[in-house]
């Protein structure tokens, strides 16, 4: 290549950088082109904006008089700039309404149903509460009457124990006092507990004896005392 022309390659790129350095500045510093030191007379000057006459403002009142269209046309009218970004509705404004107030009476039956079930679980708490009440009574009345069969079954017991002992204890009186009338005539024996002793306490002197001893005694009380000795002699067989 041509040295000259080297050269003025190379100014002529030098002249670019530093044009589009320039320009790349003035940018960033938000100057006006036509306000820069130097290069601001190679900038035409902005024109100047037209002060746009104040427009005379439209009469509300008298618009809104001579409108006759309905309320709902005026509502879905008022809503055309933004039915580009709506779907379209199936349901006119009436139809609208009408489902707005069927969703308010189920609500207020829902609430209603609410309410109700809420009373009703505070009425089963209540009742619950009552039965655990009673069943506590109730196992409390049980105990107490366990505790006092318990009670009256010892005393029952303890009754029974005492009747065999005082039995017992009569048996051997009984028996000490059928010595007296071992010995001995049986008219005597006979004489003694017929004066003494009324039938029964004879028959368990004459129980406490030998056989044959007891019956001598009740052969002499049939000889001294024939009327009575049926008494004796039934109250005998029965001990």
């Amino acid at each position: 290549m041509n040295t000259v022309l080297k050269y003025l390659a190379y100014a002529i790129s030098g002249i670019s950088i530093l044009t589009v350095s320039f320009l790349g500045f003035a940018l960033m510093s938000g100057t006006p082109m036509n306000e820069m030191a130097g290069v601001g007379k190679f900038f035409p000057q902005p024109e100047e904006a037209e002060e746009v006459a104040d427009q005379e403002q439209p009469d509300v009142e008298h618009e809104l008089a001579s409108d006759h269209r309905s309320a709902e046309q005026m509502l879905d009218e008022s809503t055309s700039p933004l039915k580009a970004f709506m779907l379209p509705s199936g349901f006119s404004a009436t139809e609208l309404e009408e489902l707005e107030k069927a969703l308010q009476t189920r609500m207020a039956e829902l609430d209603q149903r609410e309410r109700a079930l809420d009373e009703r679980e505070d009425e089963l708490l209540e009742t619950d509460r009552h039965y655990q009440d009673l069943y506590g009574r109730l196992e409390s009345l049980r105990n107490s009457v366990l505790e006092e069969e318990a009670e009256v079954s010892a005393q029952k017991e303890e009754a029974a124990r005492d009747r065999l002992a005082g039995e017992e204890r009569e048996t051997q009186s009984y028996k000490k006092m059928a010595g007296i009338f071992q010995e001995g005539k049986a008219s005597d024996s006979a004489r003694l507990l017929i004066d003494v002793y009324d039938p029964t306490e004879a028959a368990r002197i004459l129980s406490a004896l030998e056989e044959e001893r007891a019956g001598q005694i009740l052969a002499a009380i049939h000889s001294l005392a024939p009327e009575r000795s049926k008494a004796y002699h039934q109250a005998f067989r029965t001990q």
